[in-house]
């Protein structure tokens, strides 16, 4: 108690649901995390309550980064931060490496 295999596939699928651009990929996120459930309930490794437990762990994370930050953990990144990120590079522009 808590159940960290919840926690960490609903933290996995908060941040694939929240990046994922394709309806397919936010239905298997979504889906992650209730297999998830199944597995430990039926294998007997967790109770229920455990993950309720895990979602809370989750949740409380979630939360003091936000106390911490000032932020949202899915807004968009302060100024300084976003300039130091590449941008990201088509294959047709990658330069030819080989000699």
């Amino acid at each position: 108690m808590p159940s960290l295999h919840i926690g960490w596939a609903l933290w996995s699928a908060i941040v694939l649901f929240c990046l994922a651009r394709r309806w397919w990929v936010r239905a298997l996120a979504v889906l992650y995390p209730l297999c998830t459930l199944f597995v430990i309930v039926g294998t007997a490794n967790h109770f229920v309550l455990d993950a309720v437990g895990g979602a809370v762990v989750v949740g409380v994370g979630f939360l003091t980064e936000r106390l911490l930050s000032g932020r949202s953990p899915f807004g968009p990144l302060p100024a300084s931060a976003a300039a130091q990120v590449p941008a990201p590079r088509r294959p047709d522009q990658a330069k030819n490496t080989r000699s």
